[in-house]
């Protein structure tokens, strides 16, 4: 009975202390849809350099491998207006000034857009000098 009122107790307690007047609880990121492109006016947003940096920090589910172990060591492809450049480093050659826009094509899309071989998918960049 002591045992039973006293895990009772610890029980309670535990439960006021994750209730406390003035905590904080932290609030998640936004989540953002893998098919959301990134605008320009986000690059911008961030004053950061390199469109990989970006990435990073806006759109980091674009640079996980999905899918089976065996992709691991393969990651996105990058084209940079419609010309294949890369994997993901190719991103760090790309300054944020340059680009107008970013999208995430899955494994299916980007095989029916660029051909086989993208089986985490493509990174497609569109620059100032492509769109106009």
């Amino acid at each position: 009975m002591v045992r039973t009122v006293w895990f009772g107790a610890v029980l309670a307690l535990g439960a006021g202390l994750g209730c406390a007047p003035g905590a904080r609880m932290e609030e998640p990121a936004p989540s953002v849809s893998l098919d959301e492109p990134l605008t320009q006016e986000e690059i911008a947003a961030t004053q950061q350099g390199s469109l990989l940096e970006i990435i990073q920090r806006l759109r980091p589910a674009w640079l996980r491998t999905r899918g089976q172990p065996f992709l691991r060591n393969q990651g996105v492809v990058v084209y940079l207006d419609g010309f294949r450049i890369g994997g993901a480093d190719a991103l760090r050659t790309i300054s944020s000034q340059e680009v107008s826009e970013v999208r995430y094509l899955d494994a299916s899309e980007a095989t029916v857009r660029y051909g086989t071989g993208h089986p985490a998918g493509a990174i497609e960049v569109k620059s100032k000098r492509g769109s106009s």
